[in-house]
């Protein structure tokens, strides 16, 4: 219950501080990628369909650039702020468990990111109506928005978790996105499964009939939605129970 107590306490801290943060603003401005896409590809007279303009920069620019660099930005935040402005070896001295501290600054960061991402996706689906005219059938952005923000959650933790024994997470967390995510979840074969991204592309091409024809190609080793939310749940409880050992356990030492 104290633990409990604590986390709440440091979530209703951190939020309204981040809502109005320049990390949020800057990865607002990122979620909305997709949507300025969309109007650029559907402001040409010879331009693609509109499910297309849905479907491809959904699956390369949201899940694979947008998603793990807005969480990068936001998650690696959790606890290396706190070092970085001198803060954490304060709040150390107070009666309350560490992990408090990662918890409820994580569980912040996961619902403004969850807005975030949320917000940006909407209003592809949005923009793409619009400007063609034409319904976007919900089967279709209903997967895109749900797991947008759980990838937002899972993304965020594990970088939450990285801040708390790396001095610069960012700079990890920039190889990880491109290294790992970037190559890894592309390539055929079954190492596409170690890629957080392969398991939010698995989760949306089985949610309906129009997105399952993306598992051609390089994607036929997808797997199902309901293994792949276990898999992303799997990542963000072992994240969390990671970070909250680490910080638990390591002295912040601040050198001058």
């Amino acid at each position: 219950m104290e633990l409990l107590r604590a986390t709440l306490l440091l979530f209703r801290t951190h939020l309204p501080r981040l809502l109005f943060s320049r990390r949020a603003a800057l990865a607002l401005l990122i979620a909305l990628a997709p949507a300025l896409l969309s109007c650029v590809a559907l402001g040409f007279d010879d331009g693609p369909e509109p499910l297309e303009v849905i479907l491809f920069p959904t699956w390369m620019l949201l899940f694979q650039v947008v998603v793990p660099l807005t969480s990068l930005i936001m998650g690696s935040a959790v606890i290396s702020e706190e070092i970085d402005d001198r803060t954490i070896t304060y709040l150390f001295t107070r009666p309350f468990p560490r992990a408090a501290l990662l918890l409820g600054r994580w569980l912040a960061t996961a619902l403004v990111l969850a807005l975030i991402l949320g917000t940006g996706a909407v209003l592809h689906t949005v923009a793409v109506e619009l400007l063609s005219g034409e319904n976007v059938p919900i089967e279709m952005t209903r997967p895109i928005v749900e797991i947008s923000m759980l990838g937002g959650a899972v993304y965020s933790a594990l970088f939450a978790a990285l801040g708390t024994f790396q001095k610069r997470p960012m700079i990890v967390g920039l190889g990880y996105c491109f290294v790992i995510e970037g190559i890894l979840a592309n390539m055929p074969g079954k190492n596409q499964g170690l890629a957080i991204v392969h398991h939010l592309r698995s989760y949306v091409a089985g949610s309906s009939d129009l997105w399952d024809k993306l598992r051609d190609g390089p994607y036929q080793e997808l797997g199902t939605p309901q293994d792949a939310l276990s898999s992303l749940l799997t990542v963000l409880v072992i994240a969390l129970v990671l970070g909250s050992v680490v910080v638990s356990r390591r002295q912040y030492v601040l050198t001058s």
